[in-house]
């Protein structure tokens, strides 16, 4: 049998053609495999969303090839290892009853991702969902455990079944002459029975937790934003240090303060930003002895010199605002991390670090007190894998660099007031790969000579002038005829003679 398959504007086309003039018979389930494995991801085949209504949703692609035949929807059903629900209107009660159906007799794992700003009805029915209530009201949260202990994990979602249980008993009791109240020892032990049923619960949920966002919100008053002001209430945090599978963490905008006790060899993800009552103690306890941590937020934080600082797993680092931050604490993260993307904007506090990192990408400098000899020893010897540099507003960067950089692709040196022709010329002319330069708003450019030969990259170079009242517009765009540039200026500045 020869199969054939074609995508129609996000439809699914198939077609099956026999050899011979006999029928075709049932097709082999290596066949249907190829299939599901040449229109979808795998993640779509193997994860299950669960529809509001109590049915389940599949992507386009899945849902056409479910169409075709009986054959598929059962390869497409057994392929189905993760059961998933993202909205309150298929809450923890539907997930039990779902997993009960014959479509999710496959299911191994179950994941519930639910936010207060998911939806309205979300919104709505989260701040009085009893799941929100046991963790302490997050924004939202993120739960994964295997699909044989849902019944113990979701054990409040059957509340409703032991008391129409317990009120059968009772019934059964009086129509058969039986004692209605329990004696004192079987109450004892019931109660005993219900407290080790609790604590069960109680573990088997936060061994679930994978995600948790405490994060408080936006304060309305604008002088409150630039302070940092926590939005959120004070709650105890010692529960955590029991989220064994722990791996997102965000407590933006909480009274967060160095006594926190939350130390989790799990962490990947944490989001600190505007605590301003946490300081370098708070902060190095997140790096302590095995830390997995890959990204790390702390905008506008009061941090100065945490020790440690930094691990061989971080690889974003996001330090946005944070003034009082030294030298030293930038030095020591970049030298003991495999840092990616580093942000150290608006740091004011800094001057000459240490600065590089062989996996370093993305380094954001803006409105800092860089200096040229400090990007002199960035470039490239330190970061020969940096592609992306933001300069914005570095009032003491002002000599070209000459030394060439092959992987640099995008520059911002907007209001940069000493940046002029001498360093544009000059890293056009070390950066082969160079694709944009954004210069806006600089005013000591005039006119700088665009000499792209040499170019490792065949698209034009994009430069930005918008903003440069000093630059010479219609002698620059005469230069850019005969060479591959695209130059952004104002309209205002040009003639109607060019």
């Amino acid at each position: 049998i020869e199969l054939k398959v074609a995508r129609l504007k996000g439809s699914v086309w198939m077609e099956t053609v026999p050899d011979a003039a006999v029928g075709c018979g049932p097709l082999p389930i290596d066949v249907i495999r190829s299939v599901l494995v040449a229109l979808c991801k795998p993640v779509h085949v193997q994860h299950l969303y669960l529809d509001p209504e109590g049915g389940f949703k599949r992507v386009p692609s899945l849902w056409s090839l479910i169409q075709v035949s009986r054959q598929f929807r059962d390869a497409v059903d057994a392929e189905a290892q993760v059961l998933v629900s993202t909205c309150l209107r298929a809450p923890p009660a539907r997930v039990l009853a779902a997993l009960r159906q014959r479509n999710a007799h496959r299911v191994q794992s179950v994941r519930l991702r639910y936010s207060k700003r998911h939806c309205q009805i979300c919104s709505l029915i989260a701040p009085s969902h009893w799941l929100f209530a046991e963790l302490h009201e997050p924004d939202s949260l993120s739960l994964r455990f295997d699909a044989s202990e849902a019944h113990v994990v979701l054990v409040r979602a059957r509340l409703g079944e032991h008391a129409a249980a317990s009120k059968l008993q009772v019934a059964w009791r009086r129509a058969h002459g039986g004692p209605e109240k329990e004696t004192t020892g079987t109450r004892m032990l019931s109660s005993a029975k219900a407290r080790c049923e609790t604590l069960e619960r109680r573990v088997a949920l936060l061994l679930a937790v994978e995600g948790l966002d405490f994060s408080g919100p936006v304060p309305s008053q604008a002088v409150d934003r630039i302070r940092s002001v926590a939005t959120r209430k004070p709650f105890p945090l010692q529960w955590l240090c029991s989220c064994s599978r722990l791996q997102v963490l965000s407590m933006k905008r909480t009274p967060l303060n160095d006594a926190h006790p939350v130390r989790l060899n799990t962490l990947r993800f944490v989001d600190i930003s505007h605590c301003n009552e946490i300081g370098d103690a708070g902060v190095a306890r997140f790096f302590e002895e095995r830390c997995e941590l890959v990204a790390f937020k702390m905008q506008y934080s009061r941090v100065r010199s945490p020790t440690p600082f930094g691990s061989n797993s971080l690889e974003h680092l996001d330090c946005l605002g944070c003034a009082y931050l030294t030298d030293e604490a930038v030095s020591r993260v970049c030298k003991t991390s495999s840092l990616v993307k580093l942000v150290l904007a608006e740091c004011t506090s800094l001057a000459e670090p240490w600065l590089g990192g062989d996996q370093l990408e993305d380094l954001s400098l803006s409105c800092t007190k860089i200096t040229d000899n400090a990007l002199r020893n960035l470039l490239p010897a330190r970061a020969p894998r940096l592609h992306r540099l933001c300069l914005a507003m570095c009032a003491r960067v002002e000599q070209p660099l000459h030394a060439p950089h092959a992987a640099l692709r995008d520059v911002i040196v907007r209001r940069c007031d000493r940046v002029g022709d001498a360093w544009l010329e000059a890293i056009i002319a070390a950066c082969p790969g160079l694709q944009e330069v954004d210069c806006r708003g600089c005013v000591a450019f005039r006119l700088p000579s665009l000499n792209t030969h040499g170019r490792a990259t065949h698209s034009p170079l994009r430069l930005d002038f918008r903003g440069c009242a000093s630059l010479d517009v219609p002698a620059l765009l005469l230069q850019c005829k005969s060479i591959p540039v695209s130059v952004t200026v104002d309209c205002v500045s040009i003639s109607e003679d060019t």
